[in-house]
């Protein structure tokens, strides 16, 4: 008779499997939560879709349309959301980051009439 246990592969699979989907759960819950805590990334995501909402405004209803202001606005108050938070402001018709020295002037600048 042999005298040590020899290991079931078959006794561990379980054990393996459960650590495994074990981590795909945690990267799975954990990656949505460290995206969310980024500034810049929110302030950006967030932009992008006040700009995208005017740039739909403006092309349904005109440039000089209520629904076109009221979406500049909205936008506006989006970058100085931005710039209160982090002192920075993303335009995606650039595809760059305005810091203090522009922000008075670019941010004002940007809506339908910009072009």
């Amino acid at each position: 008779m042999n005298s040590h246990r020899e290991m079931n592969p078959m006794r561990c699979r379980p054990f393996g499997l459960l650590a495994a989907a074990s981590a795909v759960l945690m990267f799975a819950l954990g990656a949505p939560v460290l995206h969310a805590a980024d500034p810049l990334t929110k302030c950006q995501r967030d932009t992008e879709k006040a700009e995208a909402k005017l740039d739909k405004a403006v092309a349904e209803h005109g440039k000089h349309s209520h629904e076109a202001a009221k979406d500049e606005e909205n936008l506006r108050k989006q970058r100085e959301t931005c710039y209160e938070h982090i002192h920075e402001w993303w335009d995606g018709k650039d595809q760059k980051w305005h810091h203090d020295d522009d922000y008075g002037t670019d941010l004002h600048n940007h809506g339908p009439d910009s072009d």
